[in-house]
């Protein structure tokens, strides 16, 4: 599990299992002599569990009043996980994902205040897919089955984006919300992070147009790096989160 820990709450959170295992990560990745898309700060899933990584980033995804954003916490922390397609595979996931959506458009609808694409911080585009797991997004981004609007497919693919930004230590979420988020102000190593995240994904996720682009545009940016540099790297994105030392 790769730690971009970037909020002010993963800090005080994690600091104690992640700083423990710091100086195990740097020094494997220096023996193995590792990429740095390769090496990006890979620790065991026990560092973590799945409702810390979700707490981590859900707040960037502010959701209606009764709703959750959760699965699209988990996502940016965890791209591999699993939720709303967990034991499902081909067409089946996007047809659990038509499902999801259409129950929460109807529960919008039933409220009186029916789903609006203008929403304020986006809460209605983040409730509606706040119970898709990244590979149930991919599934609506990509059109699976033929079963989604060209606007949903624009919206999920939006959320996909801001998952990868936040997880590449760039922020994208409410304005108000900024001062929370601790940015990344290296390059290279936001760079780092985008590829470690895309190379985290489902297999289906990386089958699609949308993931072989979006890698695409990583990997150019990201150089060759020796066993020293992807260390330092490494470092650096410790030092970042305020997990390593300085």
């Amino acid at each position: 599990m790769r730690i971009n820990l970037y909020t002010q709450q993963s800090v005080s959170t994690l600091a104690a299992s992640a700083a423990a295992q710091s100086t195990t990560v740097l020094s494997t990745a220096r023996s193995a002599g590792q990429t740095a898309q390769q090496a990006t700060v890979n620790l065991s899933i026990d560092a973590i569990t799945r409702s810390q990584a979700a707490n981590l980033y859900n707040r960037y995804f502010p959701v209606r009043e009764g709703f959750s954003a959760d699965a699209l916490g988990l996502g940016t922390a965890l791209p591999q996980a699993t939720s709303s397609s967990t034991g499902l595979s081909g067409d089946a996931i996007g047809v659990d994902a038509r499902k999801r959506m259409d129950a929460v458009y109807a529960a919008m609808e039933a409220s009186g205040n029916p789903y609006s694409i203008d929403s304020y911080e986006g809460q209605d585009t983040n409730t509606l897919f706040g119970s898709l797991d990244r590979r149930s997004l991919s599934a609506v981004a990509n059109n699976q089955g033929g079963l989604f609007s060209s606007q949903e497919q624009m919206l999920a693919k939006s959320v996909m984006d801001q998952q990868q930004s936040l997880a590449s230590g760039l922020y994208s979420g409410p304005i108000r919300l900024e001062s929370t988020f601790k940015s990344v102000t290296d390059s290279n190593v936001s760079q780092v992070l985008a590829a470690s995240f895309l190379d985290n994904a489902s297999d289906e996720e990386k089958a699609t147009s949308n993931w072989q682009a979006a890698r695409a545009r990583v990997l150019p940016a990201a150089p060759t790096h020796t066993q020293d540099t992807v260390a330092d790297a490494l470092a650096k994105v410790l030092v970042a989160t305020g997990l390593g030392s300085r």
